[in-house]
């Protein structure tokens, strides 16, 4: 049998600019495409169920609370460096189809906001930066991924 990958999001993603949701598509088909969602059958109907879930919950940041609800029973898969592989696969896409990082970038100072900072969303901020790497330094190897291309 084939995996068939599976990225859930709310509509509010249809509120960003192309080649922000072009960046985040391809870096989520990214982590099925270089093998990091390799999990048991049951966790991926349980982690498609909260993704979905949480993609309904979203609202505005559906990004923070479908991976918030979608990445409990798969925590620890994921490293830093699989989160680097992604971003970086995204910068080449976003290089191929002729965007430039303007959204990415702002992207990355949203994500800014919830590093090292006293918020409401602490919880969320720790169980993000978990597995992902500082938004200062995404964005370093972002910039150096797209030029490369």
């Amino acid at each position: 049998k084939k995996d068939v990958p599976v990225i859930a999001c709310s509509i509010s993603i249809l509120f960003l600019k192309r080649e922000v949701i072009t960046f985040i598509i391809a870096h989520e088909f990214a982590h099925h495409y270089y093998g990091h969602t390799k999990v048991s059958f049951w966790d991926k109907v349980f982690n498609v169920a909260l993704g979905v879930g949480g993609g309904f919950l979203g609202g505005g940041i559906p990004w923070i609370t479908g991976y918030f609800l979608g990445g409990f029973l798969t925590k620890g898969m994921r490293s830093r460096e699989d989160e680097k592989e992604a971003d970086e696969f995204a910068a080449y896409v976003l290089k191929e189809l002729g965007y430039g990082l303007k959204g990415v970038y702002s992207l990355m100072n949203f994500f800014s906001l919830f590093e090292g900072k006293p918020s409401l969303w602490n919880k969320i901020k720790d169980f993000f930066f978990a597995d992902h790497p500082s938004p200062t330094d995404r964005w370093e190897y972002i910039r150096e991924a797209y030029y490369e291309v």
